[in-house]
């Protein structure tokens, strides 16, 4: 089997894929596990999730930038590796652990060897699980969209990327599809015709 290449693209696209997992999976577990009296006096150690949007553009840029790459690399011709399953399951896991025993240490000002029992760790964990496998499919979609965006003749993948606008300069020669008749040119005063001749 050949040796690929460092393939970047995977690994800018596994982090944010990583955190959404977590993140979703930690809002779902306190949401469905909300009902607890005790787990809905802790809602006060969430005050940090607000401030979340503001990490979406730097997650949005990275997919772009893993995008970018991945067509570059394709385009190319070189060997691009899949995004791996197992790490981005790991990472979600373990940032989730991270983030619950995280909030406890800073909620109550020590680790509590009792946050691994309550039913919002099995449950987010669970969860946590089932998300980075559903987010391994759609970065992995992503990455496959990429290379088949890459791998279209370069008149396809601008009708793909840009849309001719109505009114654009008319194709050359060689690229134009069946000619058509012009349309006739009101004569006189009237509105100027959108139909590029």
């Amino acid at each position: 089997m050949a040796r690929v290449r460092r393939d970047y693209s995977v690994w800018l696209l596994a982090g944010p894929l990583v955190a959404s997992a977590a993140l979703v999976a930690h809002a779902l577990a306190y949401r469905l596990a909300g009902s607890s009296p005790q787990v809905a006096s802790d809602h006060s150690e969430h005050h940090y999730l607000s401030h979340l949007p503001v990490l979406l553009t730097p997650a949005v840029l990275l997919v772009a930038l893993a995008l970018s790459l991945r067509l570059a690399r394709a385009r190319a011709g070189a060997e691009t590796a899949p995004l791996p399953g197992v790490p981005v399951a790991v990472g979600a896991l373990t940032v989730f652990a991270l983030q619950e025993w995280l909030e406890r240490l800073a909620h109550a000002g020590r680790l509590d060897a009792t946050a691994a029992a309550e039913p919002t760790l099995a449950l987010g964990l669970g969860l946590a699980g089932a998300l980075s496998l559903v987010a391994v499919l759609a970065g992995r979609l992503l990455l496959r969209s990429a290379e088949r965006v890459a791998g279209l003749p370069a008149r396809a993948r601008a009708a793909v990327v840009l849309p001719r606008a109505i009114g654009s300069p008319p194709a050359p020669a060689g690229e134009r599809g069946p000619s058509r008749p012009a349309p006739a040119r009101p004569t006189g005063r009237a509105p100027p015709s959108l139909v590029a001749a």
